[in-house]
């Protein structure tokens, strides 16, 4: 795509005066960058904290009181685009797609009219507040939000959210002081969601984004893997929240091979790769994809 035709994609995405913004933004330097952010975000708090706006190409409702929101959803317009088009002409509608840490919906909305059942997996209150009003303007039948965290075991939890990062909610305490009070929580073993969700699709889509807890996800899975034909992940890999979590990129990976799957290449066809590429590739990108297929042994090339 030419610079001319992604400006016009985006003025018919976005309008005009969210283009320009963009435009001005995007030629200015990073002091002024922040002072527009800035500025938007208390022209934002006058007329309503959250709002409705294009992003992507889905309807999504934003919480404006997160300067990275204003940036990445309202200036930028677009939030993994890329990635959930990969999936998109990767994956057949008919697998099921539970989004783990769905935080305010861009992966949910945007691939809601592709699957056949979503679950948008999210316990922090402010963004599962905007889910709900995504979901109130869409009105998807096949979409069903839960006010909740996926973990290794149920129970109660708490959630400690980000003071300056909407994107940031966790579980547990980083001890990084940029945390709110910690609230409740409910906690579901994956094998425990499947079970009470409902969850009996043979091919499955997960994207798991839980800023290091990710490991506990699939620790928790082994019922629903002895009746699941093929999970294909989506997964976040960044070692300082791993290593935040108690946990290590080496023993997610452990986990996630100890499980049945291999490393694949979503832009391929799902092809699968070796894990010695996924090693090779963690210094300069932060997002893979996995697959298990029933019957397979691990497969991926060495």
């Amino acid at each position: 795509m030419t610079p001319t035709q992604g400006l016009k994609q985006r003025f018919e995405r976005f309008g005009f005066w969210r283009t320009a913004i963009f435009l001005v933004w995007w030629r200015s330097s990073p002091g002024l960058c922040r002072k527009i952010v800035s500025a938007l975000g208390r022209l934002f708090a006058r007329t309503g904290r959250q709002v409705m706006i294009n992003v992507n190409n889905t309807r999504l409702c934003i919480d404006t009181l997160s300067p990275w929101v204003v940036r990445e959803y309202f200036i930028l317009g677009r939030y993994d685009e890329k990635e959930i088009n990969a999936v998109r002409a990767a994956l057949r509608g008919d697998y099921a797609f539970v989004d783990i840490g769905a935080n305010l919906g861009a992966w949910t909305f945007s691939l809601a009219d592709h699957f056949s059942r979503v679950w948008a997996v999210e316990p922090n209150p402010e963004c599962f507040t905007c889910l709900s009003r995504s979901q109130e303007y869409h009105r998807h039948a096949n979409v069903t939000l839960v006010n909740a965290a996926i973990a290794d075991r149920d129970g109660q939890g708490k959630m400690f959210a980000s003071k300056t990062y909407l994107g940031d909610g966790r579980i547990y305490d980083p001890g990084d002081g940029d945390r709110q009070s910690a609230m409740a929580t409910h906690l579901y073993s994956f094998d425990s969601f499947a079970r009470q969700m409902g969850l009996e699709d043979k091919a499955v889509f997960l994207k798991v984004d839980v800023q290091g807890v990710e490991p506990m996800v699939f620790e928790g899975m082994r019922e629903f893997l002895e009746k699941a034909r093929d999970v294909v992940v989506w997964t976040e890999i960044q070692e300082g929240q791993l290593k935040a979590a108690g946990k290590s990129t080496q023993a997610y990976l452990n986990v996630l091979r100890s499980k049945g799957f291999v490393p694949v290449d979503i832009d391929r066809a799902l092809m699968p790769v070796s894990w010695e590429s996924v090693h090779n590739a963690l210094a300069r990108q932060k997002d893979f994809c996995f697959r298990y297929r029933a019957g397979h042994a691990d497969g991926g090339a060495r």
